[in-house]
């Protein structure tokens, strides 16, 4: 439900699940407050006001369970601001506090985890556009765990902060710079006695990003992502990636195309270097990268007969030096791994 009054809205939400046998869970000192049970109950207000040149928002939700029934379930909020100081500056602002025992199943809220649970943090980014050609953006995240998690255990806190300068001289060149700095504290993998103790976890990540228009149909982007992570049991570990991408999109061909090729060296699975991969439609793929070896893939979408697109892409990796890749069901006996999607979209 919605009621707006001029500049001013207001929401309420709530979503309920049953099911007919009980949800079952292995309990565990860092998820005991996760769902268990058979009921499930979601309920949210959330509200925006847009007053000249800053929009305010926010949403609380309430859950209940029957796992927590008789503890009262947590509560989780958010709370932020956007704000235009000028043409040139944008400021955004955003509070969060997610309760250990709040959980919800199907819920997006900002949060340095993997879900709207156990965190509490304040987050700040600028946008700045110093003339026609330079720009930058630039965040700061700092947040705290006030539970234990999966690998922490103990309650515990960390930060991270970007800073990205933009060159683009015109409409078919463009040059970045990315400096992004994450801690976050994690069991020690050395350790003596009973009690499991937690370290700094501190990563750098170094890009150098270019695109350019070659012309109406060609595009060329090229990226070097470097990744350091210093930590005092596992020392110091370094990645790298090197990508290339052409895409050729004409608009008088019903084809289009886009490659990959890329080659990656990283010292361990800590050091993986995420990278976003053009897929079909609605399909989204930022797949890690780890080890030593390169990787390709292309994609083909073709649309004929006025309402039908097709989309073909096929991909694999390349290892140096893995003759095994994955474990269990998904194990390969070899050092390479590809990968198929097919998609057919029929519009009327």
């Amino acid at each position: 439900m919605n009621y707006r009054l001029g500049l001013f809205r207001i929401g309420a939400s709530g979503i309920y699940q049953g099911y007919d046998k009980p949800f079952v869970k292995a309990e565990k000192l860092y998820n005991q407050f996760d769902f268990r049970g058979k009921n499930q109950l979601n309920f949210s207000t959330d509200y925006t006001f847009n007053f000249k040149n800053v929009c305010l928002f926010g949403e609380v939700a309430k859950a209940y369970n029957d796992s927590l029934s008789g503890k009262n379930s947590g509560w989780a909020m958010m709370h932020g601001a956007l704000i235009s100081l000028d043409s040139r500056v944008s400021f955004g602002l955003v509070y969060r506090d997610y309760q250990r025992d709040y959980f919800s199943f199907y819920n997006a809220g900002f949060s340095e985890g993997s879900n709207t649970q156990n965190e509490r943090g304040l987050y700040s980014g600028i946008k700045m556009k110093f003339n026609s050609k330079w720009s930058m953006n630039g965040y700061v995240d700092l947040f705290k765990f006030p539970w234990m998690k999966y690998g922490v255990d103990a309650p515990s806190q960390g930060h991270e902060f970007l800073l990205q300068p933009i060159y683009k001289p015109n409409k078919i060149f463009e040059i970045y710079i990315r400096f992004r700095q994450q801690l976050r504290q994690k069991n020690s993998s050395q350790y003596a006695g009973a009690v499991t103790p937690i370290e700094d976890y501190i990563q750098r990540n170094y890009r150098l990003n270019l695109s350019y228009v070659i012309s109406e149909a060609f595009t060329f982007k090229s990226r070097i992502e470097f990744l350091t992570i210093n930590s005092h049991s596992k020392g110091f570990q370094k990645g790298m990636i090197m990508t290339q991408d052409l895409m050729w999109k004409p608009k008088s061909s019903p084809l289009d195309v886009t490659l990959r090729y890329a080659l990656f060296d990283t010292d361990s699975y800590d050091t993986r270097i995420y990278s976003y991969e053009n897929n079909a439609l609605y399909v989204f793929a930022v797949p890690a990268y780890y080890y030593k070896g390169s990787r390709a893939y292309i994609l083909l979408r073709y649309s004929f007969l006025r309402h039908c697109d097709l989309w073909v892409r096929y991909g694999y990796f390349l290892y140096n030096n893995r003759f095994i890749i994955s474990s269990g069901a998904e194990q390969i006996n070899g050092s390479r791994k590809s990968d198929l999607v097919v998609q057919l979209r029929i519009s009327f």
